[in-house]
């Protein structure tokens, strides 16, 4: 969304031309039921045909016809050109690894699908949120956030969503496991925070080795692809 009323030259940008599918795409994810979903933009378009309409327009239509607060997710894809950021945590706890994640430049109340699959092909759907959320990956020894380049040969339906990462680092050594027992683990990475991949519209966030030589370890890890 450019200025109301103001002739923006919005060809500067490459948004207009796949700006609106990924925004769809990535709201069927969110809602996760295709009849709801395709009912909703049939609905819209039955309802307002040869009519003008505005922005906000459509997100009240989608508010209502769902039934769901979905202002946070669209005000996040329709006014601002920044994809959202996934910001994880992660630790190898033994043949497990302790994953978290949240939503980061955002606006409060969003959220999203996304999918993380393993080296032995295990995937699991999780729903990102503004709040951190854990979950334990089990007998996993690399991991990765997949995208657009890099998938698993079998994709959960509505799981597979459009955005930026950025690895983040414990508060401490002590990690909070998803049955809200505290827990002391390591190895952790270290104090140093890696800068924002700044890809045009890209998914593969790309770190240097140096960055993988900061990490405090007690034995060796092998690390999967990260994104």
């Amino acid at each position: 969304m450019g200025t109301r009323n103001v002739n923006d030259n919005t060809f500067l940008g490459s948004d207009i031309y796949h700006k609106g599918a990924i925004m769809l795409h990535n709201l069927r994810c969110l809602l996760d039921n295709d009849s709801l979903f395709f009912g909703m933009i049939r609905e819209f378009y039955r309802q307002n045909v040869y009519h003008t309409l505005a922005t906000p327009d459509f997100i009240r239509f989608a508010n209502q016809y769902t039934g769901k607060n979905l202002s946070p997710f669209l005000t996040k894809f329709l006014y601002d050109k920044e994809p959202p950021i996934l910001i994880y945590r992660y630790l190898q706890d033994g043949p497990d690894i302790l994953f978290s994640y949240k939503w980061n430049e955002v606006v409060k109340g969003f959220e999203m699908p996304f999918l993380v699959y393993t080296g032995d092909g295990k995937t699991v759907r999780l729903n990102g949120t503004t709040q951190y959320q854990s979950v334990i990956l089990n007998n996993a020894t690399t991991f990765l956030v997949a995208n657009y380049l890099h998938y698993p040969k079998t994709i959960p339906k509505n799981s597979l969503t459009w955005f930026q990462t950025l690895p983040d680092n414990w508060p401490s050594v002590a990690a909070y496991y998803p049955d809200g027992k505290k827990r002391t683990l390591g190895p952790w990475l270290s104090e140093r925070k890696p800068d924002k991949y700044k890809g045009d519209h890209s998914l593969q966030a790309e770190f240097p080795l140096s960055f993988y030589k900061q990490i405090i370890t007690k034995r060796k890890i092998p690390f999967g692809q990260m994104v």
